[in-house]
C-alpha cells in the first residue's frame, strides 16, 4: 500500500472514531440519489416505450389523425374502443342497438354522418334474462 492509500484509510478510521453515523449517512443519502436516478431513468424509458393509448399526443400524431379512418365520423374511429357514457335512461343502449343495425344493414348514413357499413357484436351487460 502506498503512502497516500495508508493516509487515506487513516483519515476514514479517525473520521469512523469522530462520528460514526456520518459515514451511514454519506452512504444512505447515496443510495437515495442512486434510487432517484433509478426511478427517472425507469420514467423515461416508459415514456420512450409508451404505445400512444392516451396521454400526451405529439405534433405528428395529430397530423396523423387526419387520416383516420372513420367509423363515425369525428366521434368513433374505425378499429377503435369507444365508451358510451351518459345519466340513466338517456337512451344509450337504444343509440347503440341503432347505430349497430345501421353499420350491419349497410346503411350510408347515421344521424345525418356517412358510415361505413361492416360486422357488428352486441354485448348486453344490463337487464335479466325475465325482462
Amino acid at each position: 500500500m502506498t503512502h497516500a492509500g495508508k493516509e487515506a484509510d487513516e483519515a476514514r478510521v479517525e473520521a469512523l472514531n469522530a462520528d460514526p453515523v456520518a459515514p451511514a449517512a454519506d452512504l444512505l443519502a447515496q443510495r437515495l440519489a442512486f434510487k432517484r436516478a433509478d426511478s427517472e431513468a425507469d420514467r423515461i424509458i416508459a415514456a420512450e416505450a409508451y404505445d400512444g393509448l392516451g396521454g400526451v399526443v405529439s405534433w405528428d400524431e395529430l397530423e396523423d389523425l387526419a387520416d383516420t379512418p372513420w367509423l363515425l365520423p369525428d366521434l368513433i374511429a374505425f378499429g377503435e374502443t369507444a365508451l358510451l357514457v351518459a345519466k340513466r335512461n338517456v337512451g344509450k343502449s337504444m343509440l347503440a342497438m341503432a347505430l349497430g343495425f345501421s353499420i350491419a344493414g349497410g346503411l350510408d348514413s347515421f344521424l345525418g354522418r356517412r358510415i361505413r357499413s361492416g360486422k357488428v357484436m352486441f354485448i348486453l351487460g344490463e337487464g335479466s334474462r325475465a325482462s
